[in-house]
């Protein structure tokens, strides 16, 4: 995390947390429960207006002034890429036995292949891209 040094303003790497950032994501993580309870609600509807950009941008304010190349991304990635494809694989051999058909295995191999993710697994391919733009 990149902070403002107090006495000349210079920026500096730094492990101290942030209460406001603790505060922001809390806020946030509370929002993703009550989007999530109240589903087809009105208060449903306004916290999805902003609670995946506002997770991204914690995201990008978290994930520091380094510049990764696709092969570093996916060597520290790994255990996360790991998981990916085992739970790919789980909805996919769930999407099968619950419809008796292999018809969801091709859609879920294709959004597993191309990195858009079934179902909840949607957003673990998009944390590692974010370290390939910043800096």
């Amino acid at each position: 995390m990149m902070r403002t040094d107090q006495a000349n303003g210079s920026l500096r790497r730094t492990d101290a947390r942030i209460r406001e950032i603790d505060i922001a994501k809390a806020i946030g993580i509370i929002c993703v429960l009550v989007g999530h309870r109240t589903w087809g609600s009105p208060v449903n509807r306004f916290v999805y207006l902003f609670h995946m950009p506002f997770f991204l941008i914690m995201s990008g304010f978290m994930i520091g002034d380094e510049c990764l190349t696709l092969k570093q991304i996916l060597s520290k990635e790994l255990k996360l890429f790991a998981s990916y494809l085992l739970y790919s694989l789980f909805f996919i051999l769930l999407d099968i036995a619950r419809s008796g058909s292999f018809d969801p295995a091709v859609r879920g191999i294709k959004y597993t292949l191309t990195l858009f993710g079934i179902d909840t697994l949607w957003f673990l391919p998009g944390f590692g891209w974010p370290k390939c733009s910043s800096g």
